[in-house]
């Protein structure tokens, strides 16, 4: 017991010199009304505990607050009196070493516990380490007055708050991120409850720019979510999108930086433009068999994403789709984009820097300009039997190209097509009939005389150095 008295004593030790300042701020600054009899703890937060990372114990009781210690050992200090202070009110507890902590209190409500550690640093321990409340609203009104006396809180996790409305009209201002209650003394994070409100949809710009926002817990019967419904949400981490989901809009989660995984309804048919757009957490998503069309730069820059499994009834992947997506390492472009000599379209996998290889399916009839400009990693391609037509820039800066080869029913490839290829050693044409590659605009189509050799010789391999500026036909 000596040695446990001995341990207690170093514990709050630290409290000592702050008992003395907190006692001189009180008698220079603060309200001088007398101290309230039969101090206790607020009911809500009565016999709540947090566990501190060292092991040990804090307990709130109805009139003390209770330590346990890592050898189960347990220390009780009593409340000993309360005190207003301005629109705080102080209440204070006397330690067996005669240091004094302070529980703080705004309309009912603890913000901050003024502590010992084990490591007897002090310091404020924010009340939503302690405890973690459900704050419930019936009315969006009601939500924004109880935020706006949220100024002088400390929390450390986000508040917990359900919204049971039948219409979230206002909510996005309510929520936006230059609110004073959310950012004064800190940022102010939300985890928002929507599972009880009677809502069937997301409107456009629900919470445009909610930055503030960290988890949305979307209700059953939901049937669609707006245009940028929760874009330029930073925070926001997790989202979970029930099944009665049938339509996502555009930029509806572009630039949700901490999304690290999202789902998509079975019900879903299309994604939209930029609607997962800059997502750079985003690694994990299935899209269901259910989508047909992923529109203009639907996952570009999502730089964290590196694999994704596209369903073969997919029949078109508009332009820039997933450019920037650095991570990604492979790609099976969908057999049903070929299904109408179907196109890959402008910039779709450009600057993908991972990508080391990608399956093109047969069908397909035109490679549009720079589709995978700028795919350093990428290796090996082979461009269908079908192909038609390759696109200005194609392939353009594709370092690690070492060969290809050009179909015979290629009649068009245009300007930059292999420009910076500086690996690329072996060029195959199958055909004598590229019909514009006799025309000098085009020259650039590839680096050094490859233009001239081709008109000159035609159809067949041509070799150089890497780097290098003079090709050779073989024989």
């Amino acid at each position: 017991m000596k040695k446990i008295t001995r341990f207690l004593s170093a514990l709050f030790g630290v409290f000592a010199l702050s008992a003395m300042i907190v006692g001189t701020f009180i008698a220079c600054g603060g309200d001088n009304s007398p101290p309230h009899n039969n101090p206790v703890v607020p009911q809500e937060y009565q016999n709540t505990s947090w566990e501190h990372t060292d092991g040990y114990t804090l307990t709130l009781g109805k009139d003390k607050v209770t330590i346990t210690l890592t050898d189960g050992t347990t220390v009780s200090y009593p409340y000993t009196e309360t005190r207003p202070y301005n629109e705080e009110t102080h209440l204070y507890f006397e330690t067996s070493s005669k240091t004094t902590g302070t529980i703080t209190i705004i309309d009912g409500r603890i913000i901050r516990v003024f502590f010992p550690n084990v490591d007897n640093s002090g310091g404020w321990w924010k009340i939503s380490d302690i405890y973690n409340t459900v704050y419930t609203f019936t009315s969006i009104d009601d939500m924004k007055t109880w935020l706006d006396t949220q100024l002088y809180n400390y929390p450390q996790i986000p508040y917990h708050i359900k919204l049971n409305v039948d219409d979230i009209t206002g909510l996005q201002e309510v929520l936006e991120t230059d609110r004073e209650g959310l950012n004064l003394n800190g940022k102010k994070y939300i985890n928002l409850d929507l599972s009880d409100s009677t809502i069937t949809t997301i409107p456009d710009k629900s919470f445009y720019y909610c930055r503030n926002l960290t988890s949305v817990t979307i209700p059953f019967g939901i049937t669609s979510i707006g245009n940028n419904a929760f874009g330029g949400c930073t925070n926001l981490v997790n989202i979970i999108l029930p099944n009665s989901v049938t339509s996502i809009g555009s930029y509806a989660f572009a630039y949700c930086e901490n999304i690290t995984s999202i789902n998509i309804p079975t019900g879903v048919t299309s994604i939209e433009v930029q609607t997962f757009c800059g997502c750079t957490s985003l690694t994990d998503i299935t899209i269901p068999n259910s989508v047909k069309i992923i529109k203009m730069h639907a996952f570009a820059s999502c730089t964290s994403l590196i694999s994704i499994t596209i369903p073969d009834g997919v029949t078109k992947i508009e332009g820039n789709a997933f450019a920037n997506c650095t991570s990604l390492t492979s790609f099976n472009i969908p057999i049903g984009i070929g299904n109408n000599l179907g196109d890959i379209y402008e910039g779709t996998f450009r600057n993908c820097t991972s990508l080391v290889s990608i399956t093109i399916p047969d069908r397909v009839s035109c490679i549009r300009d720079y589709a995978f400009a700028g795919c350093t990693s990428l290796v090996n391609v082979i461009i269908p039997n079908n192909a038609q037509i390759i696109g200005e820039g194609a392939f353009t800066n594709c370092t690690s190209l070492v060969s290809i080869t050009i179909p015979d029913r290629v009649i068009t490839i245009d300007r930059y097509l292999f420009a910076g290829c500086t690996n690329l050693t072996s060029v195959t044409f199958q055909s004598d009939n590229i019909i514009n590659f006799s025309t000098p605009y085009y020259s650039t189509a590839f680096d050094g005389d490859l233009y001239n050799k081709y008109n000159a010789g035609g159809a067949g391999t041509y070799t150089r150095t890497a780097g290098g500026t003079t090709w050779i036909k073989t024989p």
